[in-house]
């Protein structure tokens, strides 16, 4: 094995090991402030917890023993060790053992980072990103939740309902919309309101401050464009272009101006060894393909090998793509732009970006049915029937393994 495939492995083990403590921590934070708050049972389940963090970081600090550094093996003594079960041992006094757990937040966030870093690099679907940020907020209120019935009394005979109220306090605080149904009524839980609103102000400054941020560049954007199009019709003006030519090179130069977000990725391309470069074409490759229904039952692999087999084309307006009746042997995917698909001269359906045709070439008619003319700059992906039949047989071998 390569060094830098055993370096890739190591970092997905970390990666494993990192999201394994982050999701026993986070169990803990989330268990350990409504213990604290109901006092419902006693100290077996924190202590569990607890020893069971312990056995982790033993496990760990065994399996990373030669990395080690000074830093980390301080790191690792302050979280490692069962302090919080030694000290209910000590006192009996399960309340402060189960509260000093909050230690080892600052292990939490460490790992937390590295967690992040990693899923930054990963295609995940946006719907699993939407649901871990819902259930991180879903964690923060429960623990902001849990510390309001901590400083405020409440009914203990009606724990549900002093839940309810607690998590709908927290909820109108953090966004500081406070109807004042639920007010204070002592000093250390006035207290405790100001914290949260303070809290919750800031996060809203925050979210408001990116937001802004992303509409300013997607204006300046624009407006650069603008600018580039008012540049290019005063130069046209200036040498009196003929109206027609003129109209070309606009419709060509709006076709260069959609594909900005092209250049910027082949200026990142370059800059990246072979290798790698072949790695980002191919997964750059899948999104196209998996807009279309060919492929929508398809696995990952079968994908990322179709994806390798793309060639891509350019065609210019009025150009044809597929004439009737040639003999058909590969399929295509818009990329960009609009094509007609018309049959004996009369117009059937336009077709625009992540749209497939010619598909029925890689199936069983090879004779083509139907006249393909692009009418407008367009960028199409092409794949061979050679390079199908191929990719069939290889998922016939994974199949049949």
């Amino acid at each position: 094995m390569s060094r830098l495939s055993k370096q890739k492995t190591n970092s997905n083990y970390q990666f494993y090991w990192d999201l394994t403590i982050g999701v026993g921590l986070w169990i803990a934070f989330c268990y350990i402030p409504f213990h604290i708050a109901f006092s419902s049972s006693g100290p077996e389940i924190p202590i569990a917890m607890d020893l069971a963090l312990f056995s982790l970081y033993c496990i760990e600090a065994f399996l990373y023993r030669k990395n080690l550094s000074p830093n980390n093996l301080k790191r690792f003594f302050f979280n490692a060790l069962p302090l919080y079960s030694l000290i209910h041992l000590g006192f009996g006094n399960w309340n402060w053992a189960v509260i000093l757990l909050a230690i080892r937040s600052g292990d939490f966030f460490y790992r937390w980072k590295n967690i992040s870093s990693k899923i930054n690099h990963l295609f995940l679907p946006k719907h699993l990103n939407a649901l871990f940020f819902f259930t991180l907020i879903l964690s923060v209120v429960h623990i902001l939740a849990c510390g309001w019935l901590m400083v405020e009394p409440f009914d203990a005979k009606d724990l549900i309902t002093a839940y309810n109220k607690a998590f709908y306090w927290a909820i109108t605080t953090l966004t500081t919309i406070g109807y004042g149904d639920i007010t204070p009524s002592s000093n250390i839980s006035r207290v405790y309101t100001m914290l949260i609103e303070l809290i919750g102000v800031g996060a809203y400054g925050l979210v408001i401050a990116q937001a802004s941020s992303m509409i300013i560049s997607q204006d300046a954007r624009k407006t650069s464009q603008k600018e580039k199009r008012e540049r290019l019709n005063s130069f046209l003006k200036y040498y009196e272009i003929p109206n027609q030519v003129q109209r070309e090179i606009v419709d060509f130069y709006d076709h260069l101006l959609n594909q900005e977000v092209n250049s910027t990725e082949k200026e990142i391309l370059k800059e990246l060894p072979p290798g790698l470069q072949k790695q980002l074409i191919t997964y750059m490759n899948i999104r196209p393909l998996s807009k279309v229904r060919l492929f929508e039952d398809c696995s990952f692999q079968c994908m990322k090998e179709v994806s390798e087999s793309l060639e891509q084309k350019f065609y210019e307006p009025d150009e044809t793509i597929i004439k009737a009746g040639d003999h058909g042997d590969c399929m295509y995917i818009l990329g960009h732009g609009q094509v007609d698909v018309s049959v004996e001269d009369q117009l059937i359906t336009n077709l625009y970006e992540g749209s497939c045709f010619g598909e029925m070439a890689l199936l069983n008619s090879p004779m083509r049915t139907a006249d393909v003319k692009a009418s407008s700059y367009c960028d199409v992906f092409v794949l061979r029937k050679e390079k199908f039949d191929e990719i069939m047989k290889n998922i016939a071998i994974y199949v049949k393994t």
